[in-house]
């Protein structure tokens, strides 16, 4: 795989990002690839995994993150009343 492929399956699989959060993104790897250096492309390509695994981590991190700022968020809730997140957690199910 060449980094012109590995940017180009990033950004496909980033394609349901706010395109703000998208570019930056890109940006991003496309600094890291640049900053490595042509010599090291393949070394990088290695370090940072797959196109797939790594959409998938930016994925998650903007999930949370909208998840935080949802005004009827658990876990924003809890963050404001600085709980412990075991406390903030529903209620199990009595056991039968």
């Amino acid at each position: 795989m060449t980094r012109a492929e590995f940017m180009r399956e990033l950004r496909e699989r980033l394609a349901r990002l706010p395109a703000e959060e998208r570019n930056a993104a890109l940006s991003y790897y496309e600094e890291y690839f640049d900053e490595a250096g042509p010599d090291r492309e393949q070394e990088v390509i290695r370090e940072l995994g797959s196109p797939a695994s790594v959409a998938s981590r930016i994925l998650a991190d903007h999930a949370v993150k909208e998840a935080r700022q949802s005004p009827h968020s658990p876990i924003r809730d809890c963050r404001r009343s600085g709980s412990s997140f075991s406390r903030c957690a529903p209620p199990r199910s009595p056991s039968r």
